[in-house]
């Protein structure tokens, strides 16, 4: 089962998710257009189960940009994650991936690229913090502004690239197909 937002979703040609609850919003807690947020949970929901993460206790939130366009510096997406203490659930790890308000193929396929940072921070893999990379000192250069030839970046190239190729295959996500995909010839 997966928790989103009030309601209950279950994937059965997914998986069952029962660990991580997903939200979508706009930066400042607004919603987002209902069908763009059921189609980010559910690539999220796919994610989660490709990369062999719902035994974590999570709250992932989804945020898109009300404005179109990338973010930033032309960016597609971030990823941030730490532990916070949750009441009675104890320890939660809390995920915000922020994605850019850009055509509907190119979000999924940010979200698949992110998700892959969510898994490193689950997994303890990747210590931005401490620039350390499974469980070693990693030095990024001053002239790489975005770590693009880090371990943790090629390894979420490489992973999102066959994500995305194996949403467009899943029949859950053959609505994906109308989306341009042309970005992914890059």
């Amino acid at each position: 089962m997966l928790l989103v937002t009030g309601k209950t979703y279950t994937y059965k040609s997914l998986g069952v998710i029962d660990m991580i609850l997903v939200s979508t919003a706009t930066p400042r807690g607004g919603e987002i257009d209902p069908v763009l947020s059921e189609q980010l949970t559910k690539v999220a929901a796919f994610c989660i189960n490709y990369l062999k993460i719902n035994r974590f206790n999570a709250l992932l939130n989804i945020i898109v940009s009300k404005r179109k366009g990338y973010i930033s510096g032309g960016v597609g997406g971030y990823c941030s994650a730490d532990r916070q203490e949750f009441g009675h659930h104890g320890k939660m790890w809390n995920v915000d991936i922020e994605i850019a308000n850009v055509g509907r193929g190119e979000m999924m396929s940010v979200l698949c690229h992110e998700m892959v940072h969510a898994k490193q921070y689950l997994r303890k893999e990747l210590d931005i913090d401490g620039n350390r990379w499974k469980g070693k000192a990693f030095k990024v250069s001053s002239k790489d502004v975005y770590a693009l030839n880090s371990p943790w970046e090629k390894e979420a190239y490489k992973l999102e690239s066959k994500m995305f190729k194996a949403l467009l295959k899943h029949p859950d996500f053959q609505w994906m197909k109308k989306y341009n995909t042309d970005f992914m010839e890059k």
